[in-house]
């Protein structure tokens, strides 16, 4: 089983010189012996430090300046790699190393090339998108984890768009917003960087920093610098501990503040554990290896439309809007057809089908198809006589004759449930009926209804694949399609997806 209390360390060390000299970049520099040798000393103690931890899963490596072209820093990453507790270990880089003579060296230090993970980053004006894409080709070749992305120059738009269209569809481009543009980008600019990134947008958001919602707050994740000094992420300046000294990673930090306004970067946004998107991100945001997903299924009372509200809020409408341009999006809901479109009527031009009644009904509206899991007719009528004798309310759900859910209403349901569950030997192998409790409704559908049956039938009708389906609900009768689906999101009232 995941091991979900493993955190994450970043490290900077000493090195503040790089092999480009873009413009902006004050760490455009000639790298002195001296300081490589200083680098490497540190580097090699903050190994030794994780070699004694159990608690640590991944470590990402973020220099001021570019690390790849020196083989210590591959050689450390292949000693670290080795560790049976950390999954993953990567670094930024702007991907100017011979690919195959590092990865040489990484092997032969005895490295786990599986859970190597690099962040690239394309500079336009150093180096030509032909030689950048065999770089990334060449990666490719030798099964190398790694994400691509550039700053997002208006000026560039074009070079980055013709370097998205020649990539591996497997590999995420990202685009960062550009600091010191001086203006907001126009709605062309945008529309042309969210073709090539499609998580674009939650980036120009104004994302107000809250230490309750960080996992560097929350001891979860730990930004440490060369001397050891450690602070909760790389925009913060607040020093919680020196690692080298008494501090301790448990049991888990919990700060009031970071110092901070705004997540303004994204390495401090990966770490914030109330943005839905980053499970597209995987178990470590961080590393930026994205997945757009193929397909998204959404629960509605509770998770699309907020507790006590009638509808669903513009802004989701917004992101779901956004997102159909990528994705299919379905519902996935315990309530009827007509009652799931009534309800999500502001999304109904983005939907493309979903599971209704808990699974006892799956529709694709555009190939106009629908599959029904009925409930046998003489289960209808025990079931029926049961509950009118507990005087609940029933309401019955058919289509073209077939039964496919049956809902009751009324006083002390839980004794009705409990009543109908012994009766009807639900609990049983050969059991024909699934019932749910949820509030003030009890439901009942056939045996082999559930929502993740209804998901799965859809995903194999299109050939949606499990780890690129993202399902999203906040309930109980959620659980086995969440459990199942590697990107999910457990949550009441999302507000972005």
């Amino acid at each position: 089983m995941e091991n979900k209390s493993l955190k994450q360390i970043f490290y900077r060390g000493l090195i503040k010189s790089c092999n480009y000299s873009c413009a902006y970049c004050p760490f455009s520099k000639h790298v002195s012996k001296r300081e490589l040798e200083a680098d490497a000393v540190e580097l090699v103690r903050f190994v030794h430090f994780v070699e004694q931890r159990t608690d640590v899963g991944a470590v990402q490596i973020v220099p001021y300046g570019e690390a790849l072209i020196h083989e210590y820093y591959w050689e450390a990453m292949a000693v670290l790699s080795k560790l049976p507790q950390l999954e993953l270990v990567g670094c930024q880089t702007n991907l100017s190393f011979p690919v195959e003579h590092m990865l040489k060296v990484f092997q032969q230090a005895g490295g786990c090339r599986e859970k190597l993970r690099l962040w690239c980053t394309f500079h336009p004006t150093m180096v030509s998108g032909e030689c950048f894409l065999n770089q990334c080709k060449l990666l490719e070749k030798e099964q190398v984890g790694f994400c691509v992305g550039s700053v997002g120059v208006p000026e560039q738009r074009e070079r980055l768009t013709q370097l998205r269209e020649k990539l591996s569809k497997a590999v995420y481009m990202w685009v960062n917003p550009m600091d010191g543009l001086g203006r907001p980008y126009t709605e062309a600019e945008i529309a042309d960087f969210v073709k090539i990134d499609a998580f674009f947008p939650y980036l120009l958001k104004h994302t107000k920093a809250q230490a309750a919602q960080c996992k560097g707050c929350q001891g979860k994740a730990l930004f440490v610098h060369s001397n050891g000094d450690v602070t909760p992420c790389n925009i913060s300046r607040k020093r919680l501990g020196n690692i080298y000294q008494s501090y301790d990673l448990e049991p888990p930090l919990e700060i009031k503040g970071c110092g901070q306004r705004e997540c303004s970067c994204y390495l401090a946004y990966s770490n914030r554990m109330d943005m839905p998107e980053m499970v597209c991100y995987g178990k470590y945001p961080a590393f930026r290896v994205a997945t757009v997903p193929q397909a998204m299924f959404l629960d509605v009372d509770g998770t699309l439309i907020k507790e006590g509200c009638e509808s669903i809020d513009e802004q989701v409408v917004k992101q779901l809007a956004h997102w159909s341009q990528y994705a299919g999006i379905y519902l996935a809901t315990s309530l009827p057809l007509v009652h799931a479109l009534k309800k999500c009527h502001a999304i109904k031009p983005f939907l493309s089908g979903g599971v209704f009644a808990n699974g006892g009904m799956v529709c694709l509206f555009q190939e106009k198809k629908t599959w029904i899991t009925s409930i046998e007719q003489e289960v209808v009528q025990t079931v029926l006589q049961l509950l009118r004798a507990h005087s609940v309310k029933v309401r019955i759900y058919e289509q073209d004759g077939k039964v496919y859910k049956i809902t009751g209403t009324g006083r002390k349901l839980s004794q009705t449930y409990d009543v109908l569950r012994e009766k009807l030997a639900v609990n049983a192998d050969n059991a024909k009926l699934t019932l749910v409790l949820e509030g003030k409704y009890l439901e009942i559908t056939g045996r082999e209804a559930n929502k993740l049956t209804g998901v799965q039938r859809i995903c194999e009708y299109y050939g949606y694949e499990k780890d690129k389906v993202l399902a999203a609900g906040d309930s109980e009768n959620d659980k086995d399609m969440l459990d199942f689906f590697p990107m999910s999101v457990l949550r009441r009232n999302i507000e972005a997806i």
